[in-house]
C-alpha cells in the first residue's frame, strides 16, 4: 500500500483550518439600555453560557466580551426580563440590547452581621 504524503498533508492542513475557523475567538461588545426610555443599565450582567464568561456593563452601559464565534449570551438586570440570544459570528460584533422592565421578585433574603468593636 502506497501512502500519498502530499494528499495526506493537504487533508491534515484543511482539517486544521476548519478547526481554527470553528473555534475562532471574537470580541462581542455593545450597549445595554432600557427598552422603554433608552437609559443605560449600569452593572447589567452579560454571560456566555457556553464558555461561562461573565462581564457587567460600565457606567455607559457598555460591555466587551471575548468569546468563541459560536456562543449563547444571556443579558440580565434586576427588575428586568432576561434576554437570551444564541450567536454565530465570524468577526468582532457590536450589539445594541434593550431590556424590558417588569421582572418581579418573588422573594428577597436579607442577611445581617452584628459587629462588636
Amino acid at each position: 500500500m502506497r501512502i500519498n504524503y502530499q494528499k495526506l498533508s493537504s487533508i491534515v492542513f484543511i482539517l486544521f483550518l476548519l478547526t481554527k475557523l470553528l473555534n475562532a475567538q471574537v470580541t462581542i461588545s455593545g450597549f445595554v439600555t432600557d427598552a422603554e426610555n433608552g437609559e443605560v443599565l449600569i452593572g447589567a450582567y452579560v454571560q456566555d453560557t457556553i464558555s461561562g464568561r461573565v462581564v457587567s456593563t460600565n457606567v455607559n452601559g457598555y460591555f466587551s466580551l471575548s468569546a468563541n464565534n459560536k456562543c449563547h449570551l444571556v443579558f440580565s438586570y434586576i427588575g428586568y426580563q432576561k434576554y437570551s440570544v444564541p450567536l454565530m459570528v465570524t468577526k468582532d460584533t457590536l450589539l445594541a440590547i434593550k431590556l424590558i422592565s417588569g421582572a418581579e421578585l418573588s422573594e428577597v433574603v436579607v442577611n445581617a452581621v452584628k459587629r462588636t468593636h
